[in-house]
């Protein structure tokens, strides 16, 4: 699966114009992680397949999702993530 790259920036931009972002597909490897981070833009998730968990540090939770699960991240909000698998 191809990675994302840049084109969340993209996306994030075209929303602080006031257009909609486009969707961004972001294949990851199994158990690839993140470390904790933010992003200036809120951020919707929509799990196709496979498993991802999110950490929410400063919520003191941890969100794991499936396919078929959606999470909402405001700008802002500090997680990690860690994909479980692609299938």
């Amino acid at each position: 699966m191809a990675r994302s790259g840049g084109s969340h920036r993209k996306g994030a931009a075209r929303a602080a114009a006031g257009g909609r972002p486009e969707p961004v597909h972001v294949g990851q490897w199994p158990f690839d992680r993140y470390a904790a981070h933010s992003h200036d833009y809120d951020k919707v998730i929509y799990v196709v397949s496979g498993a991802i968990t999110f950490g929410l540090p400063h919520q003191g939770r941890v969100a794991q999702l499936n396919a078929g699960d959606r999470l909402e991240l405001p700008a802002a909000q500090c997680m990690t993530r860690s994909w479980a698998s692609r299938e």
